[in-house]
């Protein structure tokens, strides 16, 4: 009883992030979430303060960019754990790093946001450019594709918890936790 619930948190901070992108891209008249998540995916302009926050945050040397990675590590790792599911056209799929949906009005494609490499074997492999989850995974070199990524992730999860889908899990919790840290962090602009 004495720790945080993140379902009801993941929820509020989801009501912020709508309410932003509703005002801040007010041309859209269907008013339907998904027709703003999709504006999302492919606004890479400064208008996009989601996606710029994403990319501050990923080359952030301070703690701040070091909690987001972490907090980004800990969604991975929490989502190969939980095994959530996403049901679609194509039957259920998995929501994890590895398996993100396209964010077409028909999507019917998938990809990954993250890859395997060889574990680093000096000091100056370890300390490449990429973007590293462990020593093993690493985010693809595509900025906008890792943004559209986790993106839906978090937006899946946010519907499974909305509509009741999502069982209060110890597993699923902390696939939620991470989903809020990580959404608090980019809407921190």
């Amino acid at each position: 009883k004495a720790q945080v619930d993140y379902f009801p948190s993941l929820v509020l901070m989801w009501l912020s992030t709508n309410s932003w992108y509703r005002s801040h891209y007010s041309e859209i008249v269907s008013k339907k979430d998904r027709d703003f998540i999709n504006a999302l995916h492919d606004d890479n302009t400064g208008r996009n303060k989601l996606y710029r926050q994403l990319e501050i945050l990923l080359v952030d040397q301070s703690k701040r960019g070091v909690a987001f990675l972490s907090h980004l590590e800990s969604l991975f790792y929490a989502l190969n754990t939980a095994g959530l599911k996403w049901e679609d056209k194509e039957g259920a799929q998995e929501i994890n790093f590895r398996h993100c949906m396209r964010h077409n009005t028909t999507p019917v494609e998938y990809f990954s946001i993250v890859e395997e490499v060889p574990r680093p074997k000096t000091k100056s492999e370890a300390e490449d450019a990429r973007i590293r989850i462990d020593d093993r995974t690493v985010f693809i070199s595509s900025r906008k594709v890792v943004f559209s990524g986790i993106l839906e992730i978090i937006y899946k999860v946010r519907c499974l918890l909305v509509h009741g889908q999502l069982e209060p899990t110890k597993e699923n919790h902390d696939v939620v936790r991470q989903c809020y840290f990580v959404l608090q962090m980019m809407m921190d602009f």
